[in-house]
């Protein structure tokens, strides 16, 4: 049973466009019918292009680039929707191990899919034009059909049925970081509690997860950084000491050279696009 909220609240739908990097509120289905360009989540880089499906979860940053004449659809749902359509939780649990590693989930459609799929977000578009007393009932409908459609697709570069013992190593780094990146930030740290040298763990985070162990905690503390000055607009010192960094100096060094402007310059293209 889904809260009372009207059906604008649990999920909304729009021609897909350019967005600037913001914190996603809740779930966020991206399709593109023709063009290209591209999706940026926590810093990965993910190409835009026909025959794909991506797919966003709730807290992470994300940034849409289009090349001119690009067009499909940007689809938003209320966590208590998407929970509700994706019963058995399967696809929940997909994208949940896709948001550990920092990244959205992209899966595969192929030309019979896409039809089928801008059917039903045609449906879900023109659906959210038509005030009823059974809007969100018909909603729920639509987009549980559509989740049932994606459930089937092929993940692209992720195998989920069979889990290597490195896998499962990078994933209980991804967790450790994401539970103590603010007090452990060297990789060596990490390596102790997971009883393998620094040198292995470097080696299999790169394989699994294509960045390094020193990349992926950076990201985090980076990601972190971005969603405080969106969110609450701290100076640089307080997000600094937020982060467990004694040294405002040392954190605006740090925040420059992994994401290739001052802080300073980040909270002034935030308020440009505000």
């Amino acid at each position: 049973m889904l809260p009372t909220l009207s059906a604008p609240e649990h999920i909304g739908i729009s021609a897909l466009r350019v967005i600037r990097e913001d914190i996603a509120s809740r779930y966020e289905i991206i399709w593109l019918s023709q063009g290209a360009g591209h999706l940026t989540v926590n810093r990965n880089r993910n190409v835009l292009g026909n025959g794909l499906v991506y797919v966003v979860s709730p807290g992470q940053l994300r940034m849409i680039d289009l090349y001119a004449g690009s067009t499909g659809y940007h689809l938003s749902v209320s966590p208590q929707l998407f929970h509700a359509a994706d019963s058995k939780l399967v696809f929940v649990s997909m994208l949940e191990q896709c948001s550990r590693l920092g990244n959205a989930m992209t899966m595969q459609a192929g030309a019979d899919n896409d039809k089928e799929i801008e059917e039903l977000l045609l449906k879900i578009e023109q659906e959210t034009k038509t005030v009823h007393h059974l809007q969100l009932e018909m909603l729920q409908a639509f987009f549980r059909t559509l989740v049932l459609y994606l459930s089937r697709l092929t993940v692209v570069g992720r195998d989920w049925h069979n889990t290597t013992n490195d896998q499962r190593i990078v994933r209980s780094f991804i967790q450790l970081v994401n539970n103590h990146y603010i007090r452990k930030k060297m990789v060596a740290e990490y390596a102790q509690e997971l009883c393998v040298t620094r040198s292995y763990l470097n080696k299999i985070v790169k394989k699994v997860s294509g960045s390094t162990a020193s990349e992926i905690i950076q990201q985090r503390i980076i990601q972190e950084a971005k969603k405080e000055a969106i969110r609450s607009g701290s100076s640089l010192k307080q997000i600094a000491y937020s982060l467990g960094f004694d040294d405002c100096a040392h954190f605006s060094k740090f925040f420059k050279s992994n994401c290739g402007m001052s802080f300073t310059d980040y909270k002034k293209e935030l308020e440009v696009f505000r």
